[in-house]
């Protein structure tokens, strides 16, 4: 059965996507910022970010590295750029591959949060049916890239999240996908056997940090449940209670609810991929053969307001934060995002994702996604956060950046230095 408000909030955002999909203009904030294109280099702007609305993702390498180079301005470093090689095994290796997909690995541990490839179009996906493409994923997915992923994490069953995880699953070794209980429902429709799915909400398992946040929407794990470390090879990995702001004028909730049995067949109707109890998580990496900390990295799958989401107090004592990974889609629904969790917790690093229309593949041109505010304004509001403390510089596709924020185009490799 699949819980939760009627179709409504998905018909009343029908004739929004369509007017988008089609160039029609509903205000002239939102239309702008659609047709603006990514961000451009320029006076406070750091790191890899989106060049122009003509850049793919395949084109872009070029100027990735040329965004690079920019100022950093009021993030307190020169932006100042050199090329050469990381040095070997050192340093946090991050890809972006689109949406809200980061491949994440120090030495030999790899953990996964999923990109979407098949990217259905907006007409698909508001009147249509929705499936994924696995020639689409065969094309943008490095081949042997995931083969040492132990854990695919999930934060939601929303399908710009998880519809491609199935083909994802398969191009790992042996990963365990780990999310709320949608996502495992549904990931069992889709034919991934249980013994790869661990929902971190169940009751039965109590996995999820609930110190942040009521009981959850759709089991009813309880508020104040400290939940338990996902132990994984070289890594471990914290699922934080968190939630999922309204994505279209701050008024329009797409397929919120909860997908609480296996839905057979699979749905091919978007909206029916309820998103369940949003979670972030938070990954440590080990020194090899130690338990001792390498690297910290929070991963946002949902903007939020505070103090949902957030890991607790408790959790910094052993390690503190050194890369952020945010979510820029729909930040302006919630409260002082991203402010308030730099603020909070002071990430050495900050990556902002999920930022592109994902209703177009990476081969077509890179705009936001529709209807949403500015991407420039988020990383305005990231750089005012991070203040003017430096930081060593980041390794970007082969050059050294002086920089601490980044919102990378797909495909862009990071290495991050050590604490």
């Amino acid at each position: 059965m699949i819980l939760g408000r009627q179709r409504r909030s998905s018909r009343a955002a029908r004739w929004l996507l369509a007017l988008s999909a089609c160039g029609g203009d509903v205000s002239d904030g939102a239309q702008s910022s659609s047709a603006s294109g990514a961000s451009s280099t320029g006076a406070g702007t750091s790191g890899t970010i989106a060049g122009t609305a003509t850049t793919t993702a395949a084109e872009s390498t070029t100027s990735r590295t040329d965004v690079a180079s920019a100022s950093a301005g009021s993030s307190g470093a020169d932006g100042s750029s050199s090329t050469g090689e990381p040095p070997a095994d050192e340093g946090l290796q991050v890809r972006f591959l689109g949406v809200g997909g980061f491949s994440l690995r120090y030495r030999d541990a790899q953990v996964l949060s999923p990109p979407m490839y098949s990217n259905p179009d907006v007409l698909s996906v508001e009147f249509g049916d929705i499936a994924a493409d696995p020639a689409r994923v065969a094309a943008f997915l490095e081949p042997g890239s995931l083969s040492d992923t132990s854990a695919i994490l999930v934060g939601h069953a929303h399908y710009d999240h998880l519809l491609d995880v199935p083909l994802l699953w398969e191009a790992t070794a042996a990963a365990t996908i780990y999310g709320n209980t949608s996502v495992r429902n549904l990931m069992l429709a889709a034919g991934v056997p249980e013994r790869a799915l661990v929902a971190v909400d169940d009751p039965a398992v109590a996995l999820a940090d609930m110190r942040m946040c009521p009981d959850d929407m759709c089991t009813g794990l309880a508020a104040g449940t400290e939940g338990a470390w996902i132990e994984l090879p070289g890594a471990r990995a914290r699922a934080l209670c968190s939630e999922h702001p309204d994505q279209i004028f701050g008024i329009v909730h797409f397929a919120p609810g909860c997908v609480d049995t296996v839905p057979m067949p699979l749905p091919t109707a978007a909206d029916q991929w309820r998103e369940g109890a949003t979670m972030a998580f938070l990954v440590d990496f080990f020194e090899p053969g130690t338990r001792t900390i390498a690297f910290r990295v929070y991963v946002q799958d949902a903007p939020t307001n505070a103090p949902l989401g957030f890991p607790h107090d408790s959790l910094l004592d052993e390690h503190a934060i050194d890369l952020a990974v945010l979510n820029v889609g729909s930040w302006e629904n919630v409260s002082d995002h991203p402010g308030a969790f730099i603020a909070a917790f002071a990430p050495r690093y900050v990556l902002g994702g999920h930022w592109e229309d994902f209703f177009r593949p990476q081969d077509q041109p890179l705009q936001p996604i529709p209807l949403q505010a500015p991407p420039e304004d988020f990383d305005a509001a990231a750089l005012a956060a991070l203040g003017d403390e430096p930081q060593p510089p980041v390794w970007v596709d082969g050059a050294s950046v002086q920089a601490r924020y980044f919102r990378p185009v797909p495909g862009t490799d990071f290495v991050f230095p050590p604490p």
